[in-house]
């Protein structure tokens, strides 16, 4: 961060705490002991660099999805030497913030290079920025999170469980009330909580077109306990607890036995996951675990990589026009990969999301898939390749080089029941 937006967050907010003024002023005297070391690494990895290249990365470590995510993918695409420099080189990471989950951190200890204090490879990184060339000494991850290479199919998960996490992972299932035997579902549904908490100084509102409510998808609850499934509801942090009711039903943020440790264990062994597009879904996926993903927005970054899930979108309403837009008038416009609650605003576009029975629809096509029950119909496969187009389409048309590219070949399954629903737009 530099002193320009740290002055910025203190104009803008009225919660910023004593204690944070205290520790960057603790930090200063420090920082300070450790640049003749930064220095002397900066002058040494460059005459060391026409041998040996060595590269610094920095984890996006305070936010969960692209922690488990981008390094899922890093390490994927190196074991498939994608994106990798065409000499002998060796690769140091760093955290620049506490992690946001110890669980996770743990693990990618034992398969990463990680360089600590954190803030001292942070301050030699800027410091490297200051001379021409400083490019080739920084890890790159183009793809950050989106498998467009289609690796995870063809590998398997680089972090696992220890047999003795495992074991204590199934105990703490039972004090939950499952056996060995029950099956279980998560279901991540996005809302303004988590950010917030995590920063109360940055206006995240730009966010909110991601959110949705967790009350409509208590018709789905219902038929997962009646299929024979136990559902936790997961997330860091959460607005309110869920009016539904169930002993079958963990409303898990508010669990005495909600820790960093379980979170990723639910990931990691749920039978499916139901997620509106956040930071968690991208656990059960690095895992392998199939996922509903519902009410996706903006529709450009649906998730196409992946074989085992399906997804629904929010529909784009015109305002002025009063009408649902098609896909092909969402191309044209250049609307599918708006980033910002403003920037629908200002297009005067209204993102309406998944009805109840439309998000119960889906859901019960997921269980069917994964029984292997459900058939698709030609009909199906028709408005299948409708929207596959067009994420092809405006993929390119986004596009101004492949490091930008949202997809590769698209493997992703759109929700049928969803666009049998919504044929119209299609």
């Amino acid at each position: 961060m530099t002193s320009k937006e740290f002055l910025n967050r203190i104009r803008k907010s009225r919660r910023l705490k004593p204690k944070h003024l205290i520790k960057a002023l603790l930090l200063m005297p420090i920082r300070l002991i450790f640049l003749p070391l930064e220095i002397c690494l900066l002058i040494s990895i460059r005459i060391l660099s026409p041998f040996l290249l060595i590269r610094f990365g920095r984890i996006t470590s305070w936010r969960l999805g692209h922690f488990a995510g981008n390094l899922e993918v890093y390490l994927c695409e190196m074991k498939a030497n994608i994106n990798i420099p065409n000499k002998k080189f060796v690769d140091f990471w760093y955290y620049p913030t506490k992690p946001t989950n110890t669980q996770l951190a743990k693990m990618w200890n034992k398969k990463l290079n990680i360089i600590r204090p954190g803030f001292v490879i942070d301050d030699f990184t800027k410091l490297n920025k200051l001379f021409a060339g400083y490019e080739k000494f920084l890890i790159e991850t183009p793809n950050l999170d989106r498998d467009i290479n289609h690796l995870f199919h063809s590998t398997k998960a680089n972090l696992e469980f220890t047999a003795q996490e495992v074991q204590k992972g199934k105990e703490i299932l039972q004090k939950f009330g499952l056996s060995e035997k029950d099956k279980f579902v998560c279901i991540s549904v996005r809302d303004r909580s988590f950010l917030l908490n995590s920063d109360p100084y940055i206006d995240w509102s730009r966010h909110d077109f991601r959110n949705a409510d967790f009350e409509d998808f208590n018709i789905v609850l219902t038929y997962l306990i009646n299929k024979g499934y136990f559902v936790f509801r997961v997330g860091k942090k959460v607005e309110k607890r869920a009016s539904f009711k169930h002993e079958r039903f963990i409303d898990y943020p508010f669990s005495p036995l909600k820790s960093d440790f379980m979170d990723i264990f639910l990931g990691c062994y749920c039978d499916f996951c139901i997620s509106t597009p956040n930071g968690f879904d991208a656990v059960p996926w690095i895992f392998r675990r199939p996922i509903l993903f519902v009410n996706t927005a903006a529709i450009g970054f649906i998730r196409s990589f992946s074989k085992d899930s399906i997804s629904t979108f929010k529909k784009y309403w015109d305002v002025k026009l009063k009408k649902f837009l098609t896909l092909i008038e969402i191309s044209r416009r250049n609307l599918a990969y708006l980033e910002t609650t403003e920037d629908f605003k200002i297009n005067g576009i209204k993102l309406i999301p998944n009805s109840s029975n439309e998000l119960l629809d889906a859901t019960k096509e997921m269980v069917l898939r994964l029984e292997n029950k459900w058939i698709d119909t030609e009909e199906n496969k028709i408005l299948q390749d409708k929207l596959r187009k067009f994420l092809v389409e405006t993929d390119i048309q986004q596009s101004s080089s492949n490091i930008n590219r949202k997809h590769g070949k698209i493997h992703f399954v759109g929700s049928s029941s969803f666009l049998l629903r919504n044929q119209k737009i299609l």
